[in-house]
Order: structure tokens, then C-alpha cells, then sequence
């Protein structure tokens, strides 16, 4: 095991003669070179150190949160060094090379933590990738459905989950779901992770919602055939009785049959296509509204999709091929 020990302090002739003494007292394979900087890359730190003087703590912490490893040979001084992570105090270099060749890399550990690691930042960045998603979704369909993103909820509870307002027309539904995507993409890369390859485009979403102002096919189900009947027979119904009603008002008014007759027919064919166009309009709600719903179901799989797809680089498969000789703690 190869170690690289930089040895520094105030005192450059008590940081040499430190030095050769611990080249003598420190294992084989470990170096020791005096005022080694971060580009010799050392494993510890040893710190030859008198009082400490606010300069030195602050030149010692930053050693220790950059390295990780440093040990203090502390000259007698009747102030103590504060206590730090990572520091150690030492009375003489025969405990400072204890120390340093104790040092080692608990890598079942350190494993361990990176995969605790790996994978609470997955979590991480599908939890905001979820909810930039529902955001999304909602700013996109409050603007086409004219309610702040807070009322959609409680509207869309009163319909049954349906959706809310007019709902959204299929050439909508493409402008959303071109916007949504774009949005998605920069949420994705927000978190540092690159967009995934998936099926982004209009054929899913073609084949899932259905145009507006389409017809329904008479065979597709028999419940929607029955509701026209039932709005037509009302309709006809209803244009009959207001006829007749006016018919025999106009004949009592005029005495001619013709006139009672056309009046009939006019008032028929009021009430008749007033009607059906209250029918239609209610059809053409109920399909909007259906659309938005179908546009959200689109959108929740196309976020699995991207979820499940998601590459984030993880530290945890970095470490079997990291040099043993790295040391952090003693043990």
C-alpha cells in the first residue's frame, strides 16, 4: 500500500527535522515530502504546529476539509488546539507515525455510503421531476382552461375528474403537448441529468385523444346511441307540444288552417333545432372535457417513461477501481 504524506508548518527547521524522523518510523512504500500542495495529491496531511494562532486553525481547517486527514504535532503550548473533524493531536512524531500507518480507506463503508448516496439523489430528482410535472401540467391546461391551477383541482372534483371549463380541442391538445415536452425537457436537464430517448412525438397522442368535432360512430357504444334518441324523441316531443299550442292560437286568432299550420311548423322547427343545438354543445363539452383528461393521462406516461428511463452516473461504481492507498481515517 502506497501512501503520500505531506509534512508542513510555521517553523521550516522543525518541520525538516520532523520529517526525517518520520521517513524513519513510517511503513515502506509511504512518502514523505515536505511542504507537498495539492498537486502531490497526499493522503495526510502532518501539521509540525505551536500555539494556535487563528491563522493557523484557519490554514489547518481548510487543509483538513480539502484532504480530510491531518495530523497536528502539537509543541507544548498552554493553549490547547480547538477540536475539529478530522484533526488528530499528537505529542510527538512517533504518534504521528502511529497514525499514519493506521491510516486506511474503509472501503465497505465508504461503499455503502455511496450507494445510500446514489440512491437518495435518483430519489431526489424524481421526486422534483414528478413534481415540475404536475406544475406543468398545470399552467399548461389553466391557460386554455381559464382557472388558476388551484381551482382545477376542485373543479375537476365536481366533474368527476373529468376536467374542467371546455376542456381542450385536439389542435390544442397538440400545441399542450408540444409545450409540455419542451418544459419537461429543460426540468430534466435543471436536475443535471440528460434527457432520456423516448417516444416524445404526436402519435400517442393522436391515437389518445379524439377530436372534438368528430362523430361518434352509432356502433362504438350503445349507451351514447341511446342518449341521441333520447335527446331527439325529447326534442320532437317537445317542438310537437309547443306547435300544436301555437297552431290552435293562431287558428283562433285567424280562422285559417294554413296559417295555424305554418305557425306550427315554424315553432316546431325553433324549438326543434334549439334543442338540438343545446345537445350538441353539451357533446362537444363532454368531448373537450374527455380530451383534457386523456391529454393528463398522456402527459403521467410520458413522465414514467422518462422516470424510468433516467441514466444518473453513480459514485458507487467508481469505487472498486479507486487506488488503495487513499487514506482518510485511522483506525
Amino acid at each position: 500500500m502506497t501512501k503520500t504524506v505531506s509534512i508542513i508548518g510555521p517553523d521550516s527547521a522543525r518541520v525538516t527535522a520532523c520529517a526525517e524522523k518520520l521517513r524513519e518510523l513510517v511503513r515502506p512504500g509511504t512518502t514523505v515530502i515536505v511542504g507537498a500542495g495539492p498537486e502531490a495529491r497526499p493522503d495526510v496531511v502532518v501539521a509540525v504546529v505551536g500555539d494556535p494562532t487563528a491563522e493557523d486553525v484557519d490554514i489547518a481547517q481548510a487543509v483538513s476539509e480539502s484532504v480530510g486527514f491531518v495530523v497536528l504535532i502539537v509543541d507544548a503550548t498552554p493553549r490547547p488546539w480547538p477540536h475539529y473533524p478530522g484533526w488528530h493531536s499528537v505529542e510527538s512524531v512517533e504518534d504521528a507515525a502511529t497514525l499514519v500507518n493506521r491510516a486506511c480507506v474503509d472501503l465497505t463503508a465508504w461503499a455503502g455510503d455511496a450507494q445510500r448516496a446514489d440512491a437518495e439523489r435518483l430519489e431526489r430528482v424524481r421526486m422534483a421531476i414528478r413534481l415540475a410535472s404536475h406544475r406543468i401540467s398545470a399552467e399548461l391546461l389553466g391557460e386554455v382552461l381559464g382557472e388558476p391551477p388551484g381551482e382545477q383541482a376542485k373543479a375537476r372534483d365536481r366533474q368527476g375528474g373529468a376536467g374542467a371549463g371546455a376542456g381542450v380541442s385536439e389542435s390544442e391538445a397538440e400545441q399542450l403537448h408540444h409545450r409540455f415536452v419542451q418544459r419537461l425537457r429543460v426540468a430534466v436537464a435543471e436536475q443535471g441529468v440528460r434527457f432520456p430517448r423516448v417516444d416524445t412525438g404526436s402519435p400517442a397522442l393522436s391515437a389518445a385523444v379524439v377530436s372534438s368535432t368528430a362523430p361518434t360512430p352509432p356502433h362504438s357504444s350503445p349507451r351514447p346511441t341511446r342518449e341521441h334518441i333520447s335527446g331527439w324523441a325529447l326534442a320532437a316531443a317537445g317542438g310537437l307540444a309547443g306547435a300544436a299550442g301555437v297552431g290552435a292560437l293562431t287558428y283562433r286568432i285567424t280562422g285559417s288552417a294554413f296559417a295555424a299550420i305554418v305557425a306550427a311548423l315554424l315553432v316546431w322547427c325553433a324549438l326543434v333545432g334549439v334543442r338540438l343545438w343545446l345537445v350538441r354543445s353539451r357533446h362537444r363539452a363532454a368531448q373537450r372535457r374527455a380530451n383534457a383528461q386523456r391529454l393528463r393521462e398522456v402527459w403521467i406516461a410520458l413522465v414514467a417513461d422518462v422516470i424510468s428511463r433516467l441514466h444518473i452516473p453513480r459514485i458507487a461504481d467508481t469505487i472498486p477501481t479507486l487506488p488503495r492507498g487513499l487514506n482518510t481515517h485511522a483506525r
